[in-house]
């Protein structure tokens, strides 16, 4: 019931971050600017409906109960949370 209840909220997170990153490709946000390079807007709008994606599965894997696509989806959620902030810290650097 726990793993139930913490993989929805892991859901909610992601989703919030794919929404968040999705609408604000052209709008600046902390300390990037989108519309100064075209390259940040693409890997926002990546980043953004991956997570978008990784949110939907990890809410259906909540619901259905197998173990197994549980541990997948939040191994793949992570990891894909993980490769996000190297994607920000590099454009970071390469401004």
């Amino acid at each position: 019931m726990a793993i139930q209840a913490l993989t929805t909220l892991f859901a909610i997170i992601a989703l919030y971050i794919g929404y968040y990153l999705v609408t604000h490709r052209h709008k600046p946000f902390l300390i990037f600017d989108p519309r100064k390079s075209v390259k940040f807007q693409w890997a926002v709008l990546i980043w953004g409906i991956e997570m978008l994606v990784v949110g939907a599965l990890a809410l259906t894997a909540a619901f259905v109960g197998s173990t197994g696509f549980t541990v997948a989806i939040l191994s793949v959620g992570c990891f894909s949370g993980t490769f996000l902030s190297f994607t920000f810290v590099w454009f970071l650097n390469h401004k």
